[in-house]
């Protein structure tokens, strides 16, 4: 992976020129980052249309929102003490700490001239002009659903259980053979835990805001290792994501969004 070369550079007059450019606190209201430009903590970028909104959060974490706050894709970094995010002239998209050690990258470095686009239709894309080579594929369709099932904190969800998103479209279901997995309704699972085989007993939505898997002997087996932020619950989205959210902010997810 490619260091930083050591500068941040706003392209301000070109986003205002394209007429996108809005700022207000923090915000920089551009539907896109060009090669040298960074996201720093509290910083984001929004969607042509603004219906979708690119964060780099406060707890490390690089979010995609649609209106609303549905979360829709995430870097998984939550609880990494990230600097900022930068659109790198050798066209990676890198996360940086404090040390400026690298935690999270696209893994598109040998690509100049790459920039990053927020689309209206809810993907995040890498573009090396006018060819695609990274995206967060979370493209949405007109369908939403107003309200959505999950987990409290405190929950369980047990063998041979399942949860259903509001649509009926996703079920998130702790298997028989130990396995936590989400389907597509009728069609092929979108994401596991890993855990078929092992003597899972159930899945708990912590107060402590962890998913955990524990076994017949209360030892835990898998974690969405989001322990420390208390009131976080689960949901299962009707777009087909699953999403731990600290109350309005999301801090896990398994990015499965469908089209």
């Amino acid at each position: 992976m490619k260091s930083f070369a050591g500068f941040r550079r706003r392209h301000v007059l070109c986003a205002l020129v394209t007429g996108i450019f809005l700022g207000f606190g923090g915000e920089a209201l551009a539907a896109n980052l060009y090669p040298g430009d960074s996201l720093d903590r509290g910083e984001g970028i929004y969607s042509d249309d603004r219906r979708y909104h690119l964060i780099m959060q406060d707890d490390g974490n690089l979010v995609l929102y649609a209106a609303g706050g549905r979360a829709l894709w995430a870097t998984g970094t939550d609880g990494v003490a990230i600097r900022h995010a930068v659109m790198q002239t050798d066209g990676n998209l890198v996360l940086y700490d404090y040390a400026n050690r690298p935690r999270w990258a696209s893994g598109t470095d040998g690509q100049p001239g790459t920039y990053l686009a927020v689309q209206d239709d809810g993907n995040v894309v890498l573009y090396r002009p006018k060819m695609p080579i990274w995206a967060s594929n979370s493209q949405q369709s007109s369908e939403h659903c107003e309200s959505q099932a999950g987990l409290r904190p405190g929950q369980v969800l047990g063998r041979g259980t399942s949860i259903a998103s509001t649509n009926g479209a996703y079920s998130f279901v702790m298997q028989d053979d130990g396995n936590l997995v989400l389907y597509r309704s009728g069609g092929p699972a979108l994401w596991a835990t890993g855990t078929d085989g092992i003597s899972v007993r159930h899945a708990v939505m912590q107060d402590d805001g962890n998913l955990v898997l524990y076994d017949y002997a209360n030892r835990p087996r898998w974690a969405s290792n989001t322990h420390g932020n208390p009131g976080s619950f689960l949901e299962v989205q009707c777009d087909g994501n699953v999403v731990v959210y600290k109350p309005h902010v999301a801090i896990w997810a398994t990015n499965t969004v469908q089209r």
